[in-house]
C-alpha cells in the first residue's frame, strides 16, 4: 500500500527515470533498482540512491530532515569502507521548469551519489560465475581487519554487545519465528538451537563480558555479505553499510565477520569461508574471540531465516516466489541448527621445516574441516608487537620469545578446541619438547591430536623459500642447515602421519584426515 509520503515522492521518481534529469551525460536508458527501503537510479557513470519515505520500525525515513540526515550518515559511514565509490549527498530542488539536482531552492529530497560499478563485479555475481577466488576474500579480510582496528568504540557502542542485549536479540528471533515451526524448521531444530544458545548464555556469560571489556564492540558494517561487496579498481569495496539503526552496526567485530562466513558456508564453500575468517584472525590476533564464531554464524543464519520467513507471508507473492523464499528460509534454519551442534573435539598440528608447505597445507585442511588455523609465525609477531607484513626484529627469534610463542600457540589452540572448534596448529614443531607440551595439553583436555609432518626434498625447500614473497614468515633458505641440525625426530609414541608436499598432496591429505578424524561428518572430506 502506497503511503501519502510515497505518493508525494512519485513525481520525482518519474523524473529520475529520464537521462535529461541528470547534470552529466547519460548515454543509455536509466536503470532503476527498487529495494524495500530505497530506489537506486543507475545513470551513466553514477548511481543515485533515493530513500523511500517509510517507517518500518527499525528505520524511519518519513521526513525530509530525516532523509537528509540518513543520507549524510550513509555517505560518512560507507566512506570508511569504499571511499572510491561514495561521492557526496546532493539536494534536489524544485523550480517552475521541474526538478533540479544540486539546487538548494525548495528542496524536496536528497540522494546519495556514488560512482557506478559493474554489477558483474559484485561478489555474489562473481561467485555465481565461478570467478570469486580465495585471494579476493583474503584481500577483503585484510581490509576489514584494518578498518575494524580504527572503528569508533565507547560506552554507548559497547552496551549493544552486552549479554543482555545479545540475549534479547536471540529471544526476539525465537518469538518472532514461532509460527514457522513445523513448516520451515522442525521442532527438533528449534529446540536444539535454543538449547545451545541457552547453555552458552548460562555457562559463558564471561565471554560476552570479555568482548565488551576488550573493546571489541565497535561501529561496524552490519550487513557484510556477498551482495554488498564489489571488486572495484583492483580492491574489494564493501558498500551499503547500515546507517539507519545503531543496534545493527554497533556489534562485535566478529559478528560483522560472521555474516560473510555464514553466506559462504550456506553456499557450500567452507574453504572460502574459513580462508576469509582465518585471514582476518591472523591479521588481528583475535583468537580468543573466535570461540564465539559458531554462535555468531548460527545467529546470522537464524536472522536471515527469519527475514525470508516473514517475506514469504506477503499476500502479493505468487506461489513460485513464495516457494523460493520458503526454501531459502528452511536452508538458513538448517544452517543455524548445524552450527549449534557439537563438533569434533580435536586438533591437527602441521609440522615441518621452513618451505615444506606447512601453512599451505594447514590452510587447505582448515578449509576442508571448517577449522581455525593458528600459525606460529603470526602469533610470534603479535606477541612482539611487530607488523605482520614487515621483517621481524632479531629478538623475535631468541629462545625466550620462541618459548613464549609456543606457549601461546598451545594455550590458544587447546582453548579453542575445547569449545568444539576444530583447530589446525601450524608451526615447525622441530623440538620434541614443544610436541610433548601440545600432546600433554591435548590429553588433559581430552582432545584428539595428530601431527602432520610435511616433507619435501632440500632443493624444493630452497626453491620455495627463495621465491616466497608477501608471507608472514621471515624464514630464508640460509636457515635450512641450522634447522636440519636442530631437528629432533618423532618418537614412536607420537601420533604422526607424513605428507610429501610435492605433487598431488591434496588428495593424500584428504585420505589421511579421513583416517585420523573418523568423527568428521561425511562429505567434509
Amino acid at each position: 500500500m502506497t503511503t501519502p509520503e510515497e505518493a508525494r515522492q512519485a513525481p520525482l521518481i518519474e523524473a529520475m527515470h529520464h537521462g535529461a534529469f541528470y547534470p552529466h551525460e547519460v548515454d543509455a536508458p536509466v536503470e532503476v533498482v527498487r529495494t524495500h527501503i530505497s530506489h537506486v537510479f543507475l545513470a551513466g557513470a553514477y548511481a543515485y540512491k533515493l530513500k523511500r519515505p517509510l517507517n518500518l520500525g527499525f528505520l524511519d525515513y518519513t521526513t525530509l530532515a530525516k532523509r537528509k540526515s540518513y543520507c549524510q550518515a550513509e555517505l560518512d559511514l560507507n566512506r570508511r569502507y569504499a571511499p572510491q565509490l561514495y561521492r557526496e549527498v546532493r539536494p534536489i530542488g524544485r523550480r517552475a521548469a521541474g526538478y533540479v539536482m544540486g539546487s538548494e531552492q525548495d528542496v524536496v529530497d536528497y540522494v546519495v551519489c556514488m560512482r557506478r560499478f559493474d554489477e558483474a563485479d559484485v561478489f555474489s555475481r562473481m561467485f555465481a560465475d565461478g570467478r570469486l577466488e580465495s585471494e579476493h576474500l583474503r584481500r577483503l579480510a585484510v581490509r576489514l581487519a584494518d578498518i575494524h582496528a580504527q572503528a569508533p568504540r565507547g560506552p554507548h557502542i559497547t552496551r549493544f554487545g552486552s549479554l543482555g542485549a545479545v540475549r534479547k536479540v536471540v529471544e526476539d528471533n525465537y518469538r518472532e519465528t514461532a509460527a514457522f515451526v513445523g513448516c520451515l524448521q522442525t521442532e527438533k531444530q528449534l529446540n536444539e538451537t535454543r538449547a545451545y544458545t541457552d547453555r552458552l548464555f548460562s555457562e559463558h556469560a564471561d565471554w560476552f563480558l570479555a568482548r565488551c571489556d576488550g573493546g571489541f564492540i565497535r561501529e561496524c558494517h552490519g550487513d557484510l555479505h556477498l551482495n554488498n561487496v564489489c571488486w572495484f579498481e583492483g580492491d574489494p569495496c564493501p558498500f551499503d553499510c547500515i546507517e539507519f539503526n545503531e543496534a545493527f552496526r554497533f556489534i562485535d567485530v566478529l559478528y560483522d565477520v560472521a555474516f560473510m562466513v555464514m553466506d559462504l558456508v550456506y553456499r557450500d564453500r567452507l574453504d572460502l569461508a574459513f580462508g576469509f575468517l582465518n585471514t582476518y584472525l591472523e591479521r588481528t590476533g583475535d583468537y580468543a574471540g573466535a570461540r564465539l564464531i559458531p554462535f555468531y554464524v548460527s545467529l546470522r543464519a537464524y536472522v536471515r531465516a527469519k527475514v525470508y520467513s516473514l517475506m514469504s507471508l506477503d499476500e502479493a507473492l505468487g506461489s513460485e516466489a513464495r516457494h523460493k523464499l520458503e526454501t531459502k528460509a528452511a536452508g538458513f534454519y538448517r544452517l543455524a541448527w548445524r552450527f549449534a551442534q557439537p563438533r569434533h573435539l580435536g586438533m591437527v598440528a602441521v609440522a615441518g621445516f621452513s618451505g615444506a608447505g606447512k601453512s599451505t597445507v594447514a590452510a587447505y585442511a582448515a578449509g576442508l574441516l571448517g577449522a581455525i588455523h593458528l600459525r606460529s609465525d603470526a602469533l610470534r609477531k603479535h606477541l612482539g608487537d611487530q607488523p605482520l607484513d614487515s621483517q621481524g626484529d632479531a629478538d623475535l627469534y631468541d629462545p625466550e620469545h620462541t618459548r613464549r610463542t609456543y606457549a601461546e600457540l598451545i594455550e590458544q589452540a587447546v582453548a579453542l578446541a575445547r569449545t568444539g572448534m576444530p583447530v589446525i596448529v601450524d608451526a615447525k614443531f622441530d623440538r620434541q619438547t614443544w610436541r610433548a607440551q601440545l600432546l600433554q595439553a591435548a590429553n588433559e583436555a581430552q582432545l584428539s591430536l595428530h601431527f602432520c609432518w610435511c616433507r619435501a626434498d632440500e632443493p624444493i625447500l630452497r626453491h620455495r623459500l627463495t621465491h616466497r614473497i608477501g608471507d608472514v614468515s621471515d624464514a630464508t633458505a640460509d636457515l635450512l642447515p641450522h634447522q636440519f641440525a636442530q631437528w629432533q625426530g618423532f618418537e614412536a609414541d607420537e601420533p604422526v602421519f607424513e605428507l610429501d608436499t610435492d605433487g598431488d598432496w591434496q588428495h593424500r591429505l584428504r585420505e589421511a584426515l579421513a583416517q585420523v578424524l573418523p568423527s568428521v561428518p561425511a562429505g567434509f572430506l
